[in-house]
């Protein structure tokens, strides 16, 4: 493949504190930050909750500290059972709500709670979200609320928060 143009090079060499003079340096450095990136989404909690205003969530992660954010993972709840394991949703929350004006704000996810053929049902969370912490809202345990009747915000639950 040859020796890389000097232009790669250098705006290679300006991007990074390493000096890379050869494709195999280039390489070995694509796969040095392929690895640092494979390992960005860490676990910061685990649970099962609505949440409700008195639950607080604390993540071993502040939003801040994290490359883009939080990924809120949520699950299909029954009351009387508990959460199960099907029908996972993701949310993200961006890492500028966790700063500025924006922290301690509440916001609304919009959570689907079931698909078939001809229609789907979804549910509403709101959450207040820090830059350490995620506090729930009463509305969050509601039955009967979602966008068919017989669905509440309650037939849906959070079961992890992790790294973005």
């Amino acid at each position: 493949m040859g020796e890389p143009t000097p232009n790669l090079l250098m705006k290679q060499w300006a991007a990074t504190d390493e000096k890379i003079q050869t494709w195999t340096d280039y390489n070995a450095n694509l796969l040095t930050l392929d690895a640092k990136l494979a390992n960005v989404q860490t676990v910061l909690w685990t649970g099962a909750g609505y949440p409700p205003a008195s639950s607080t969530i604390t993540p071993t992660k502040k939003l801040s500290e994290c490359r883009n954010g939080w990924i809120l993972l949520w699950s299909d709840f029954d009351t009387g059972v508990g959460s199960n394991d099907y029908d996972f949703f993701e949310t993200t929350v961006c890492k500028y709500r966790g700063t500025g004006i924006f922290n301690g704000k509440t916001g609304l996810f919009i959570i689907p709670t079931s698909l078939n053929t001809t229609q789907s049902s979804y549910v509403n969370k709101r959450l207040a979200i820090y830059d350490d912490k995620i506090i729930g809202h009463d509305d969050n345990v509601a039955t009967g609320n979602g966008s068919n009747p017989s669905y509440g915000s309650n037939d849906v639950c959070l079961r992890a928060v992790l790294e973005w």
